[in-house]
């Protein structure tokens, strides 16, 4: 089964009625259960069915990141609709939220006047945390902002802009988990305080892997696999708040204004995912990754034929040290040097052979009498000429040797073959003598095959 069918039937319906059956139970949990002084249900019946319901979804959801391609290539795409409407949507409540932050803490005080002290400072950053944290989110709800505007505007594929704004999101994502732990509407432990921060964590992981595709550096299973939680947590923790706010029984989060980016988040999730499911295989990026596995494997058959090359070169100059008895002060690496931009492999005569053959020449040229002289061929060129005329000699003898095996045993007991059929009157003609080589010859009396 290949991505896009484990995503059309596996996933996106588990996506689907893990939402369904999850958001159900909360909302009858809040509706017949909750109570909004404390900001905990009285019975526990309705609201653990709905935690065990999305808790599972949640973790049947992540198991893409194991059974997805880790390698897979996708063509991602920022001009649909898919695209357009849910980041207008987030775009929206971010700037809702913006507003609605500033006017709340706009008449809070946030001077140091009287604090004198290092320790003062910290003591009263730390009493009024909240809202100093909440004076933190308002530039960076706005960044956000301008993150899902280029979403929407930008028809490039990788973007730095993009990605940049998508930091300043999730570190908004994020802050706001911080703000939801400190805040001191709801104790610390309220189940929706629980959810609320978890919604807002797995959506800035999302986002993470979200900013990876602006820069090149997709990892599609991951990037699906917390979309999914996103996407279900957000749903679980926005959609049965603003229920019960649009019935009159108050909000279950902190806001709502935190509901409203919540349900966004849930929206802009959900289809991504959706248009993950329909991108097309980037057919360009395989054929690269395929040209840069023919590199690897061509540098190292050339790397390969390089140290053959040298080894044989090496075996080479041992044998010709045996042959010739080359001085001592000719190194190994002095014979042969690698020419790197032909590929090939030059001779180098040693630096003491170059400057004497100089001196000769310098002398040859100073006294034309000694151009007369006769030449004496030095002791390494003569081995090495009697080494090849041996070789030479014994090639010579081995052919010779197979020719006179060809001929008859005996040609003088009348019998014939095809090549001495006719032999013609008077007998076989006088040979002519025949001079053997002495330098050729192995043996020392002079007689030929005996």
């Amino acid at each position: 089964m290949n991505q896009k069918a484990k995503l059309k039937r596996i996933y996106l319906p588990l996506l689907l009625l893990t939402v369904l059956v999850s958001v159900t139970f909360r909302i009858a949990a809040v509706l017949a259960d909750f109570d909004v002084s404390t900001g905990y249900f009285g019975s526990k019946a309705l609201i653990n069915t709905a935690s065990v319901a999305v808790v599972i979804g949640c973790i049947l959801l992540f198991t893409y990141a194991f059974v997805g391609a880790k390698g897979e290539k996708l063509i991602a795409t920022f001009t649909t609709p898919e695209t357009y409407v849910p980041s207008g949507a987030i775009v929206t409540a971010l700037i809702f939220f913006a507003v609605s932050t500033y006017a709340r803490i706009k008449n809070f005080d946030f001077s140091f006047r009287g604090q004198l002290s290092a320790k003062a400072i910290i003591a009263h950053v730390a009493k009024n945390l909240p809202e100093f944290i909440s004076a933190a989110l308002i530039p960076l709800a706005l960044a956000a902002a301008v993150y899902f505007i280029l979403n929407a505007a930008n028809e490039k594929r990788a973007s730095v802009a993009r990605a940049g704004f998508g930091i300043a999101a999730v570190i908004f994502f994020a802050l706001y988990t911080c703000f939801l732990y400190f805040d001191k509407t709801l104790t610390i432990n309220a189940p929706n305080k629980i959810v609320d921060q978890m919604a807002f964590l797995f959506a800035a992981l999302f986002l993470l892997y979200e900013i990876r595709i602006s820069l090149g550096r997709e990892c599609w299973h991951l990037y699906m696999a917390f979309g999914f939680i996103a996407a279900a947590l957000s749903a679980y923790s926005s959609i049965p708040s603003i229920v019960l706010y649009l019935t009159g029984g108050g909000a279950v989060s902190h806001s709502i204004e935190e509901n409203a980016v919540s349900l966004c988040i849930f929206i802009f999730a959900f289809s991504r995912v959706l248009l993950a499911a329909k991108l097309e295989p980037d057919r360009e990026s395989e054929f690269v990754l395929a040209m840069r596995d023919g590199a690897r494997a061509r540098d190292k058959y050339i790397k390969d034929k390089e140290e053959i090359e040298r080894r044989a070169y090496l075996e080479l100059y041992n044998r010709l040290k045996e042959i010739e008895e080359l001085p001592d002060d000719v190194n190994e690496s002095e014979m042969f040097v690698t020419e790197e931009d032909t590929g090939t492999e030059s001779e180098v005569v040693p630096e003491a052979e170059s400057e004497g053959e100089e001196e000769s020449e310098s002398e040859d040229t100073a006294n034309p009498a000694s151009e007369e002289a006769e030449p004496e061929a030095t002791e390494a060129e003569q081995k090495s000429e009697e080494a090849a005329t041996e070789i030479g000699t014994e090639a010579e003898s081995i052919s010779e040797e197979e020719t006179v095996s060809s001929l008859p045993a005996d040609a003088s007991d009348g019998s014939s073959t095809d090549e001495f059929a006719e032999i013609p009157e008077g007998g076989i003609p006088e040979l002519e003598e025949i001079t053997i080589n002495e330098e050729n010859d192995p043996s020392d009396d002079g007689s030929f095959g005996g």
